[in-house]
């Protein structure tokens, strides 16, 4: 394998959000919006540092890519008669932000993120340790609240 490109504060912040939401629903897609809320990060910025982690950064073959990108094929849900992409995790309160981006015209959210094994491996070596969890843990969206926990059906 090549020699693996250096990791920015932006891409590093993006790689501790996701590695909790691995830790909390393993093998779940998170949705772009939830992301960038959970990060209060410029859509700019988080474009640049998103694509450095999922495609690479030249045309080395070898290229592993730290994190997943999917479309929103693989979970649609219909919330008050709007096809929105949600994740199988998601919660009343992530369909009400989901709305409000779609009520917004911002399409960003069609992509959905995950953690890879090897993004894990590069997170815990860049922290500096073996056993413990990175410390940044995403914020509660306003979005979020004691209906936030409830499954969409």
């Amino acid at each position: 394998m090549g020699r693996q490109s250096r990791i920015g504060h932006n891409q590093r912040q993006i790689l501790t959000v996701l590695y909790d939401y691995s830790e909390r629903y393993p093998q779940q897609w998170v949705p772009h919006y939830r992301i960038i809320d959970d990060l209060k990060m410029d859509e700019s910025i988080f474009s640049r540092a998103i694509q450095g982690l999922v495609e690479p950064p030249n045309s080395r073959n070898d290229f592993k890519p730290l994190v997943e990108m999917t479309h929103p094929t693989i979970a649609y849900r219909e919330f008050q008669g709007e096809v929105i992409p949600l994740p199988d995790n998601a919660t009343m309160g992530d369909a009400l932000f989901a709305m409000k981006f779609a009520w917004e015209g911002n399409t960003a959210q069609h992509n959905f993120y995950r953690i890879t094994d090897l993004g894990v491996e590069r997170l815990v070596r860049i922290r500096g340790r073996t056993h413990s969890k990175p410390s940044i843990k995403p914020t509660k969206s306003a979005a979020s609240s004691s209906i936030a926990s409830q499954k969409i059906s």
